[in-house]
């Protein structure tokens, strides 16, 4: 019997990229019409449906709306791409898989994507480096609340109300993403891109005076890990999961200073800044006007570093392809992708909710 999967915040960067990965991939290829998406707008509605796949426009706050699509459609898998920073936006996803559990008498699967961001001390991690194969969720428990960064209280939130309802879940951590993506609708990932735009704006390459590191991967690599764990849930085999279950899908890192280099270069052969060579920010108040992420958001996403280890891709054979020499030879291309096809510039909801539905707070 052929499997079905739910796709939420599928008109994102990650989710539409993920949407095209289960139709072409050779080792988990579905059938369009066992992908269903849900989306915000009819307009949205309209780019997939283009593909084949059933897109529907819905509020993740429409639990009975929800249960009728996963029960009418038979889906077993929900991949929740649409925010990590508000879990009442997965609850009646996870509720549905429970009905539709408690229908078939079979397990059913949640994936929810987070963000390696969480594990850095800008954002009240203490605990210093962590690996995916450390006892993660116990870790994220013992933050204080008035210190733990959303991501990190969504992510205990969502493990534990799946664990309630009996439904099996996964939390995956994408880091910095980079590379032109492949779904219909957004194309651009938040982070390079928002740089890009500010530079371009301001004409002048900035950094910050404290040079972060971010673990990273290219697009094409972290949809293979969604694909990855998809197939071995298919195969009967499906790897650690609950509170055990936190995933980390990075492969190398990379420094601010050496991304502001790469792209200072690059603008200025194309005469979009005055120097060759990046400055500090004057401020951080430029820096947030220019990046459009407020305090401490600025400072979260373009200069602080994440210490997140992926340990468990050896176990589930995760192989990625890009590595950082890589992303420096194709930081022209991510130049040229701002140029062809920015829409919109880089926010704070975008770099935490990848692609809110209605119903969500934006």
């Amino acid at each position: 019997m052929a499997w079905n999967i739910l796709i939420t915040g599928a008109a994102g960067y990650i989710g539409g990229s993920l949407v095209v990965g289960l139709l072409s991939s050779e080792s988990v290829k579905f059938r369009p019409e066992n992908v269903h998406v849900l989306v915000r707008s009819e307009e949205q509605v309209g780019h997939f449906t283009s593909l084949g796949v059933n897109a529907v426009q819905c509020s993740l706050l429409d639990e009975d709306k929800i249960t009728g699509i996963v029960l009418e459609k038979n889906v077993d898998i929900i991949i929740h791409c649409a925010s990590s920073l508000d879990p009442n936006l997965a609850y009646p996803l996870i509720s549905a898989l429970q009905k539709r559990r408690q229908t078939t008498g079979k397990d059913t699967y949640f994936i929810h994507t987070a963000g390696m961001g969480a594990f850095s001390k800008e954002t009240g991690w203490p605990h210093g480096p962590v690996k995916d194969t450390d006892p993660v969720f116990e870790l994220e428990k013992k933050v204080p609340e008035h210190d733990a960064f959303p991501v990190t209280r969504v992510s205990v939130a969502i493990t534990e109300f799946a664990q309630k309802l009996n439904v099996t879940s996964f939390i995956l951590f994408p880091p910095l993403v980079y590379g032109r993506g492949t779904g219909p609708y957004k194309k651009l990932s938040v982070q390079v891109p928002g740089l890009i735009r500010a530079f371009i704006a301001q004409k002048m390459v900035y950094k910050f005076d404290y040079e972060g590191r971010w673990p990273a991967a290219h697009i094409s690599d972290v949809v293979d890990y969604y694909l990855l764990l998809i197939d071995l849930i298919i195969q009967g085999k499906p790897p650690q999961s609950g509170e055990k279950g936190y995933y980390f899908a990075a492969t190398h890192y990379l420094s601010w200073w050496e991304i502001s280099e790469g792209l200072a270069k690059s603008l200025h052969a194309r005469g979009l800044v005055k120097e060759p060579i990046p400055a500090v920010w004057p401020s951080v108040e430029l820096a947030e006007k220019a990046l459009g992420f407020p305090s401490p958001y600025v400072q979260v996403a373009f200069s602080s570093s994440p210490q997140g280890i992926a340990d468990k891709r050896y176990a589930i054979g995760w192989e990625p392809k890009w590595n950082a020499p890589d992303f420096f030879n194709i930081i022209d291309d991510e130049v040229q992708s701002v140029l062809d096809l920015d829409i919109a510039r880089a926010s704070i909801a975008d770099f935490f909710a990848k692609d809110n539905v209605e119903g969500s707070k934006e």
